[in-house]
């Protein structure tokens, strides 16, 4: 196949050459498509595969395929297919068919359909069109296996049947529970239970008032067990050793050392992360949640509490803290009785140990226009306007300098705790999801001069996505049109 001209370095062939024609006149959303550096791996005369590098947006490697039906295909790296994209009728717009979210569920919209054949047929069952879809991207991704391979990352590229993506659903999602939130979900993550439950009662989190039941040794040496051969067994070794992100699925890991502590459980925050190495020893990264006042507690009991459960990196090496805000009234009002010099000297705790990464979650719109702190009268002179929360909070960034903040868009779920301030004037709503963006953009020019080694703290929008909505752990797909 004869190479197009060469682009940012790297040769176009004449599949995706003529997808591009076709939307050449478009504005951001192809400025943002084309502008991504990519390497032409594998071709063939139905399809050509392009290896797309960590860069930007794209927070993990993945390769994006062009079919000769004018369709794009985005697969991760370890096989699951991630985005399904048309060329629009008019020829000037890319439309997203199908698209994965972090927690594994596809959405679907039919309106954008057909897709080479696959119609919005109203006589099949989303489940239908979603295999027809699947089996549509493997049968043009096969197409080019076998070709000459460009490069090294050839070797790398597989994707999943239909019935191996439904096989690695279902084993994922009978290894959560419905409140389990699993932060930086994605393809590359095996998420690994070490307790159940939370029972601190913040206001705005589903996991709230659900008690805490640590794992133990024996229970987690099962999971294990069967992880590693459900997963062995239907994806096969080599693609389970390309997922290289673990994530010690428990709403604290220091609750759980001081459950060990107190001879609650024989699983200490030490041993788990040995037993997860032993059955999973590729990982890169292991992600996991701490708590202020609950590691402030180990620290006290055991000073070495951070770098024995780090472990040069080899450990839990990315530590997530949900701040939400950093005024002590606000966090009050949320139900988080944690304080800002809480948050703010386990933060730097955990910062003084040079192989663990720390993200701090912030919460966006979770206190409206502001509020009235809880012990005082709801009256003009008490209320507090939510840019002097949102200050606070940028004072803490700006003082702790986390590797990233992670940026999440408070749910107005119904059952809620949070919610009867809101019923009862102490918080008062947002008057539009306007104030959103409002928030985010004054949260990143105020955190835009502080530095984590030498680099700019990087915020991350979209952390609700990794939060549970209450869909039942069967509902594979969710429908749009």
């Amino acid at each position: 196949m004869d190479n197009s001209p060469e682009i940012m370095g790297h040769h176009w062939g004449n599949l995706y050459s003529r997808i591009r024609t076709g939307i050449a006149n478009t504005g951001e959303l192809y400025t943002r498509f084309h502008d991504i550096p990519m390497e032409w791996i594998l071709a063939s005369r139905e399809a050509e595969v392009y290896y797309l590098p960590k860069s930007g947006e794209i927070k993990d490697p993945i390769f994006r395929m062009a079919t000769n039906d004018g369709v794009l295909v985005d697969f991760a790296f370890p096989g699951d297919l991630i985005r399904i994209q048309r060329i629009s009728d008019n020829q000037k717009t890319l439309e997203t068919v199908l698209k994965a979210n972090p927690t594994h569920r596809f959405h679907l919209n039919r309106n954008n359909l057909p897709v080479n054949g696959v119609a919005d047929d109203p006589q099949r069952a989303p489940e239908q069109i979603l295999e027809q879809l699947v089996d549509y991207a493997h049968r043009k991704a096969g197409s080019t296996l076998g070709s000459n391979p460009r490069n090294e990352h050839a070797n790398d590229f597989e994707v999943f049947t239909y019935n191996a993506v439904v096989a690695r659903f279902k084993t994922f999602q009978a290894l959560r529970s419905a409140s389990d939130i699993i932060a930086d979900e994605s393809s590359q993550t095996i998420p690994i239970k070490l307790g159940n439950g939370c029972g601190f009662g913040c206001g705005y989190c589903c996991m709230g008032d659900i008690s805490f039941v640590p794992y133990t040794v024996g229970q987690l040496e099962l999971l294990l067990k069967f992880m590693k051969k459900e997963l062995t067994e239907k994806l096969g070794k080599n693609t389970i050793e390309r997922m290289n992100e673990g994530f010690g699925n428990v709403s604290d890991i220091s609750h759980l050392e001081l459950a060990y502590m107190a001879g609650k459980t024989d699983l200490s925050a030490k041993v788990a992360w040995k037993m997860i190495r032993k059955y999973f020893p590729w990982l890169n990264k292991i992600g996991t949640f701490f708590g202020a006042p609950t590691t402030l507690a180990v620290l006290k009991n055991n000073p070495n509490f951070i770098d024995e459960t780090v472990a040069e990196g080899y450990g839990f090496n990315r530590w997530y803290l949900g701040v939400e805000t950093a005024h002590d009234e606000g966090s009050r009002i949320l139900g988080k009785n944690v304080t800002y010099e809480q948050k703010r000297q386990v933060s730097r705790s955990v910062q003084d140990n040079q192989y663990v990464g720390l993200k701090l979650i912030i919460q966006l719109g979770a206190l409206g226009k502001g509020f009235y702190p809880l012990d005082k009268p709801i009256s003009p002179k008490n209320f507090v306007p939510w840019e002097a929360a949102m200050d606070q909070t940028i004072r803490l960034v700006n003082e702790v300098r986390p590797y990233r903040t992670m940026e999440s868009v408070h749910q107005l779920t119904e059952e809620l705790p949070v919610n009867r301030h809101y019923r009862s004037g102490r918080i008062v709503p947002m008057d539009g999801p306007q104030q959103i963006e409002q928030e985010r953009r004054r949260l990143r020019a105020g955190i835009s001069r502080a530095l984590f080694r030498g680099k700019f703290v990087d915020p991350e929008p979209d952390y609700e996505a990794f939060v549970p909505k209450g869909l039942p752990a069967s509902q594979m797909l969710i429908v749009h049109g």
